[in-house]
């Protein structure tokens, strides 16, 4: 096995050198000392820790890659990676592995879950999940609408009128139904409670013609 030379390792040569060694030390296969052969070994052996130590000090300071987790990677890939999973202060999410900071989906499943089944208030849902109380009601919106397919992120594309979003035009749709005089003055203020958004009535008006138009008729083709 070939051994580098010690200096070549920033190991002190004068540490292992002929005039620092006890005079009964004699040379081994290093070439220091005299011709005992016993004797050499102990320069041997005391040269071989000098390289041990030496390589082991270089190896230590090598940058080592980081591993991977397959799951967030997937998150990722998904667009459902959750980037402040410390937010979630949730008490299953703290005690139990199975649900996953990190996982969105799971995230607002389960703070729905809470809401709808567990009975909980929104403000302590929100508070104990990390998002805001009109996220809890996007949530709810969309979820309503698509089942966990409206949790999923929003593929990319044109945007609509900004803040009239999916869950906002749900909600809408769903007071009209209630009530088919409501105008859009009276939804402007319905939607201010439900989601703390300011809207103009007229942009609600907008909306609404935007998506009569895109409803089939009973015939075919669009309205």
């Amino acid at each position: 096995m070939l051994r580098p030379d010690p200096a070549s390792l920033g190991t002190d040569v004068s540490l292992v050198s002929e005039s620092t060694l006890p005079s009964t030390f004699a040379a081994g296969k290093h070439g220091w000392g005299g011709p005992d052969p016993m004797r050499g070994i102990l320069v041997d052996k005391f040269v071989d820790v000098g390289i041990i130590v030496s390589t082991y000090i270089l190896e230590a300071s090598m940058p080592r890659p980081s591993a991977t987790n397959p799951k967030r990677e997937a998150l990722r890939r998904h667009g459902i990676l959750h980037l402040r999973p410390e937010k979630v202060a949730d008490e299953l999410f703290q005690t139990c592995d199975f649900f996953d900071p990190n996982d969105l989906l799971q995230i607002k499943y389960e703070m729905l879950r809470r809401v709808r089944v567990d009975h909980k208030p929104i403000r302590r849902v929100a508070q104990d999940f990390g998002f805001s109380r009109l996220s809890v009601y996007h949530a709810q919106a969309a979820f309503e609408g698509a089942g966990l397919a409206g949790l999923l992120p929003a593929k990319r594309g044109p945007r609509r009128a900004h803040k009239l979003d999916h869950a906002v035009m749900a909600f809408v749709r769903e007071e009209l139904q209630r009530d088919r005089s409501l105008r859009a003055v009276a939804l402007a203020r319905r939607i201010r409670d439900r989601f703390a958004l300011t809207i103009h009535p007229r942009s609600i008006e907008r909306a609404l013609e935007r998506s009569e138009k895109k409803t089939p008729r009973p015939g075919g083709g669009r309205r």
